[in-house]
């Protein structure tokens, strides 16, 4: 009785999880990656129109990837690097 009563009180089962499916996200990231840069070209796609107008090409697609990495990469860290 005195060992069901400490396994009973000092059991950890009850803070255990069952993983029943696995961690995985359902998509592959590639994909994932090339919608979400697709998403952000059709947001900005106004302001590249008019960008396209003044500016040459190859300017107005290195400013939507500049966008793209701002965004990515918007912690503290890799934030100096885009500042340099």
């Amino acid at each position: 009785m005195h060992s069901y009563l400490l396994r009973r009180c000092f059991s950890l089962e009850k803070y255990l999880t069952r993983l029943d499916a696995p961690q995985v996200p359902p998509y592959e990231p590639a994909a994932m990656a090339q919608g979400l840069t697709a998403q952000l070209a059709q947001f900005l796609f106004p302001l590249l129109v008019e960008l396209d107008g003044l500016l040459d090409k190859r300017l107005v697609r290195t400013f939507l990837q500049t966008i793209a990495v701002i965004l990515t990469f918007r912690d503290l860290a890799n934030g100096l690097l885009l500042s340099e």
